[in-house]
């Protein structure tokens, strides 16, 4: 995308930023996963303004850029990433009350377990479900995430974003064409290069008894922990589940829990999970997603549809299971 030498613009933006920016950063130090080769330069930022500052300064100059929050739901190719990685830690959150609803407002790149945690001390409800969800409010929006029959576009009013004309503007939920792990976020492009990016996020949640809301917190966090590898190096759900059916019990029922390549495993804890066991790469997860891809076709003619994202080099063919 970059007319500019490698080294001319991190030589810039190292100008602005100074060591704050990072020259060939190991992404498995900014992934869920532990998995990832270098960025070409990457930025932690904690104000919006930052935010809009690094990504305005990429597109004036057609640098290649990624918007990452704390990780999760990505896995990034062993080769690296070209271009600048913006890390996302804006954070801040503030609460309204009005007669019979509390309106949150948060930065994108708060913790969705920090946030569902914060609004519990509140005394709000309406997140309790998102307890232990280990990604950032921005990803959660991007991906419709939920849980036990939630997601966050119930509880979602408006976001503020940066447009691909480098403005910022509101968009209402309706705008969102939210749907089962999809929403118009992802529907116009790809991690790397977005063209919408959150900003903030207004969620409009209900007042209720703190006690009762922080047990239910706690309930949910301990059922997500008995049911999932939490604590391991994973990406979260690596597939959507299809229609009326869960991809782990089809890669259950196919035999492949606890399979490996290499350093990366079917969680053995839950099948949708997979689990880098300390030195795995991406080609590894990716050569057992088509592992699982391929035997799930084979025995129940079920095709798999990936609910995280890989990015970098060859990331729209790698993976390819099969397909039908």
């Amino acid at each position: 995308m970059t007319t500019l030498t490698n080294e001319s613009w991190r030589e810039e933006l190292q100008h602005l930023w100074g060591k704050r920016l990072k020259v060939d950063e190991p992404m498995s130090r900014h992934t869920s996963f532990r998995i990832g080769g270098p960025a070409c330069a990457l930025l932690v930022v904690t104000t919006t303004d930052e935010l809009c500052q690094a990504i305005r300064w990429a597109r004036h100059k057609q640098v290649a850029y990624y918007v990452i929050g704390h990780g999760s739901n990505i896995l990034v190719a062993d080769a690296g990433l070209d271009g600048l990685v913006i890390v996302n830690r804006c954070e801040t959150c503030s609460l309204t009350r009005t007669a019979d609803t509390a309106i949150v407002s948060a930065e994108s790149g708060i913790s969705l377990h920090k946030l569902t945690h914060w609004v519990a001390e509140q005394g709000c409800s309406g997140l309790e479900w998102a307890s232990g969800i280990p990604g950032s409010l921005g990803g959660a929006i991007v991906g419709n995430a939920g849980a036990y029959g939630n997601d966050i576009s119930q509880s979602l009013v408006q976001v503020e974003v940066l447009d691909g004309v480098g403005q910022q503007r509101t968009l209402t939920n309706d705008e969102l064409d939210f749907g089962y792990r999809a929403s118009r976020f992802k529907q116009e492009g790809s991690t790397t290069n977005r063209r919408l990016i959150i900003l903030h996020a207004e969620l409009a949640l209900h007042e209720g008894e703190r006690r009762a809301i922080r047990e239910r917190v706690r309930q949910t966090a301990e059922s997500r922990s008995r049911r999932q590898p939490l604590g391991k190096p994973s990406a979260g759900s690596i597939f959507k589940n299809p229609h009326q059916d869960y991809a782990g019990r089809l890669i259950e029922a196919a035999g492949l829990k606890g399979a490996k390549i290499g350093d990366a495993q079917v969680s053995v804890q839950h099948a949708n999970f997979i689990i880098n066991l300390g030195d795995a790469t991406a080609h590894d997860v990716l050569a057992l997603i088509a592992l699982i891809r391929e035997k799930v076709w084979q025995q129940f003619s079920q095709e798999l549809d990936l609910e995280i994202e890989y990015i970098g080099q060859h990331s729209q063919t790698t993976y390819s299971g099969k397909e039908g």
